[in-house]
Parts: C-alpha cells; sequence; structure tokens
C-alpha cells in the first residue's frame, strides 16, 4: 500500500479564501512554517508521495522547497 499526502490544504491563503481573524492564514510566514512543518513531519513518516497541482495556491512552491 502506498501512502501520500494531498497538499490542498497546504496551499493555504491562496487556495482557502475564507478569511478569519487571528486565522494562521492571516500571517504569511507563520502559515508557510506550519506547512513546512507538515511537510517535514509526512516525510520523516515515510511519505514519499504528495499530490500538488498549480491550482493549490502555494502548495507545489512549498513542496519543492
Amino acid at each position: 500500500m502506498k501512502l501520500g499526502l494531498g497538499t490542498a490544504t497546504l496551499g493555504g491563503p491562496q487556495y482557502i479564501n475564507i478569511r478569519q481573524e487571528n486565522s494562521i492564514n492571516s500571517n504569511l510566514t507563520s502559515f508557510r512554517k506550519h506547512s513546512f512543518s507538515v511537510l517535514d513531519e509526512t516525510y520523516k513518516l515515510g511519505v514519499r508521495y504528495f499530490d500538488t497541482a498549480p491550482g493549490y495556491g502555494l502548495a507545489e512552491e512549498l513542496v519543492l522547497e
């Protein structure tokens, strides 16, 4: 069985446009840091398949970094 991570929600503010005060989405630096921590932890757990697409906001950029 192969396990993967869908990265749509990691695309963040540019993908999900629902804005709420004090949301992690409101600060791009914090959002990127949180997204990288998710990617790092997922990789440490052995996941090597990451589903991403241009329509997922910042997701492709984050996966490539």
